[in-house]
């Protein structure tokens, strides 16, 4: 723990290093909410559609990526504000908008409740 999961259109397949990006993610998380990176779980998911604003025009030529982190509950709104910040700047050094297409990115983080959140490794 923490599972954190990095939505993106699928015009950006392809265009980043999923590998690299999820190896300074957890870097990221450990130094500014202290979770060990070989605690980390990223998962990435393309989406192959979506709607932005009413569909039109914006929507046509815009991508997206989005990253949510979710934490066991207890961190400071500070350091979840330092740890969103982190992962931002890393998803704009990382991920870059295709020539003529715009590029919005986005970033949650989110808690979860440890005594309902169940893991099981066989």
């Amino acid at each position: 723990m923490p599972n954190l999961t990095v939505d993106y259109s699928e015009p950006l397949a392809g265009t980043f290093d999923a590998t690299a990006l999820g190896r300074d993610l957890h870097i990221a998380v450990e130094k500014t909410v202290g979770s060990s990176p070989s605690a980390c779980r990223t998962h990435f998911r393309r989406i192959e559609q979506s709607v932005i604003g009413d569909g039109g025009e914006i929507g046509d030529s815009t991508d997206v990526a989005h990253i949510e982190v979710s934490l066991f509950a207890g961190r400071t709104t500070e350091a979840k504000a330092e740890l969103a910040s982190a992962v931002l700047a890393l998803a704009k050094e990382r991920v870059m908008a295709l020539p003529g297409r715009r590029l919005r990115l986005s970033v949650h983080i989110s808690e979860l409740d440890q005594a309902t959140y169940l893991t099981h490794q066989a």
